[in-house]
C-alpha cells in the first residue's frame, strides 16, 4: 500500500554503529517510497558511523543526519523527534533491520487505529542469534491473530526502543514528562508516560523487524545491570506493583534465560550457521554500545 503522502519519520539513533547501521539503513531505503524520512542521529560517534549515514544522505533527499553533541540515548532520540516532520514517529535502533513491508504495515495500523492508539511496537527476532525460526513462525501466528481479531487492536503495555512509532500529537503532550535518567528504559518510560496521560499502546501487526542479538553476549554483571534497568523504570513512575513484578520475571525468566542461553549464543557461527567452538574462542566484534 504505497501512499499519496507519507506519514512516517524514522528516527534512529546511533554511537558508533559501524558495523550495523549500514543494513539498518539500507532496510528504510528499500522503502523509501513509503517513508516521509529518514533521520539518523549520530551522537558523537568514532568510528566513521556519521560517514555511513552520509553515504545514505547522498542516495536520498529523504535521509538526514543530524549531529547531537550531548550523550546519551534520550538526547539523540528527543533532538531525532523534534525535528521530525512526520505525523508518526518511528524510533528504531541502529542494529535494527525492519522486514519487507514494515513501513506499510505501520502506516496502515496508525490509518486505522491513530485516533485510539498513540503509540505502537512490533515484533522482533534475533538475525544473528540460533533458534530464530520457531520464534518467526511464532510471530506469523501472533501476526495472523492480530490481523483476524474483531475486537480492535490488542493493547500492549510496553513499547520497543529496536521497533516502535508513537504519534506526534502524544509525543508533543508527554515529552516533557519523560524521564533524561541513563538507568531506566527510555523506551519504557514513553509507554508509561503515554498510559498516564490516558493514552492506548498497543502491538502493531506485520510491522516486524531484526535485531542483534548481542545483548546476550555481554557479560553476566553487565546483563544484570541492564536488567535492573526495568524494574528502575516503574519505581520512577512510583508504580511499586508493577516494580514487584518486574523484578519476579527478571528472576524467574529473563536471568534463567540468559544463563541457557550463555554458551548456545557463544557457540553460534553466523557465518556458518552452526555451532563451532571456533566461534566461543573468536572475538565478538559487535558489542553492546551506550546506545543498547
Amino acid at each position: 500500500m504505497a501512499m499519496v503522502a507519507p506519514r512516517i519519520s524514522v528516527i534512529v539513533p546511533a554511537f558508533n554503529e559501524n558495523e550495523t547501521i549500514r543494513d539498518c539503513l539500507q532496510s528504510l531505503l528499500d522503502q523509501i517510497d513509503d517513508l516521509k524520512e529518514v533521520i539518523a542521529v549520530d551522537n558523537n560517534s568514532t568510528d566513521g558511523t556519521d560517514e555511513i549515514i552520509e553515504e545514505f544522505v547522498s542516495r536520498s533527499p529523504k535521509f538526514t543526519l543530524l549531529r547531537v553533541t550531548r550523550q546519551g540515548l534520550v538526547p539523540a532520540r528527543n533532538a531525532g523527534f523534534a525535528a521530525a516532520r512526520g505525523d508518526i514517529l518511528a524510533r528504531i535502533d541502529a542494529d535494527t533491520r525492519v522486514c519487507a513491508g514494515w513501513a506499510d504495515a505501520v502506516a496502515d495500523f496508525f490509518d486505522k487505529h491513530g485516533a485510539a492508539i498513540a503509540g505502537a511496537t512490533g515484533l522482533c527476532s534475533l538475525y544473528d542469534a540460533p533458534f530464530q525460526e520457531g520464534y518467526r513462525r511464532k510471530h506469523r501466528e501472533v501476526t495472523a491473530t492480530l490481523r483476524d481479531n474483531a475486537g480492535g487492536p490488542t493493547d500492549y503495555g510496553r513499547l520497543f526502543g529496536s521497533n516502535m512509532a508513537v504519534t506526534a500529537t502524544a509525543w508533543d503532550k508527554i515529552r516533557d514528562r519523560t524521564s533524561d535518567r541513563d538507568d531506566v528504559f527510555e523506551d519504557l518510560d514513553i509507554a508509561l508516560c503515554l498510559r498516564e496521560a490516558g493514552f492506548r499502546t498497543a502491538l502493531m501487526p506485520g510491522a516486524d523487524a531484526q535485531i542483534s542479538g548481542r545483548r546476550y553476549l555481554v557479560g553476566p554483571v553487565a546483563h544484570l545491570r541492564y536488567l535492573i534497568c526495568d524494574q528502575r523504570t516503574y519505581q520512577v513512575h512510583g508504580m511499586q506493583k508493577e516494580r514487584l513484578s518486574a523484578i519476579l520475571k527478571m528472576f524467574v525468566v529473563d536471568i534463567p534465560f540468559y544463563a541457557s542461553m550463555f554458551l548456545p549464543f557463544r557457540l553460534y557461527d553466523l557465518e556458518q550457521g552452526k555451532f563451532s567452538l571456533s566461534a566461543f574462542n573468536r572475538v565478538r566484534r559487535l558489542k553492546v554500545r551506550a546506545h543498547s
